[in-house]
């Protein structure tokens, strides 16, 4: 455990990256959300155990996995380069890691692959947010009734990207099933736009996604120890942390 934090600490001491670098853009925000948004990047510690509740901490980004149904051309996962095959970590590890982290995280993006493949992921947000963690979970709501299991909580919200090689009709039907249960954001990735209830948000092109500066744990980082500076480099293996 020691040796996850003293790479930690290397990582703070030794690159230019700012531990404190959440902003609207990191946390992709849309229209209503964007008060919302700003405050989880900006958030207050509302745990008392974790020390000061002024104390504003770091945006870290899971990748819980990188198992998805979908084969956007665009995508992050892929649109860089191949990606190596990853084993899963267990909702143990993840708790594990998440405790060793030697700076409190404020705001925790579960993304994918797709997160609600995952069988314990609502077991895992309910948790986060019980540590007084918030919540962003980027997801295709492919899995409604693993969703659904998340307990309503103005810290969490899934942000949902519409792709144009998923089912409109499944989209929906998930979409309608979910919408009252918990706040979810919609976004669609290209044009035209088809849905009245989403925002228009564009691809990122590859060279915005090697610019990508937030830190990242891969799916086996708990296993590993191991933290990247940006979603390419959790993807493929590169500027390990």
């Amino acid at each position: 455990m020691q040796k996850r934090v003293n790479q930690y600490e290397r990582v703070n001491k030794n690159t230019n990256i700012n531990w404190h670098c959440s902003s609207a853009n990191d946390c992709h925000s849309n229209y209503k959300s964007d008060l919302v948004m700003r405050f989880f990047g900006k958030t207050l510690r509302l745990a008392a155990k974790n020390g000061n509740c002024l104390t504003r901490g770091i945006n870290l980004t899971i990748i819980i996995t990188d198992k998805c149904p979908l084969k956007c051309s665009y995508c992050p996962m892929t649109i860089t380069g191949k990606r190596p095959n990853r084993s899963i970590s267990t909702l143990q590890e993840w708790q594990q890691y998440i405790e060793s982290l030697p700076h409190w995280a404020s705001l925790i993006n579960i993304s994918g692959g797709e997160p609600s493949l995952v069988s314990y992921l609502p077991e895992f947000v309910n948790w986060l947010v019980s540590r007084g963690h918030h919540v962003n979970i980027y997801s295709t709501l492919f899995n409604p009734k693993n969703l659904e299991r998340i307990k309503k909580s103005f810290k969490v919200q899934i942000t949902a990207d519409y792709h144009k090689g998923d089912s409109i009709l499944r989209f929906n039907r998930a979409y309608n099933y979910l919408k009252d249960k918990i706040r979810i954001n919609v976004e669609e990735i290209e044009q035209p736009k088809l849905l009245s209830y989403s925002r228009f948000v564009g691809k990122f092109t590859a060279q915005e996604i090697l610019d990508f500066t937030s830190f990242h744990a891969a799916p086996d980082s708990p296993r590993t120890g191991k933290l990247y500076i940006g979603c390419e480099s959790a993807y493929h293996e590169r500027t390990i942390c």
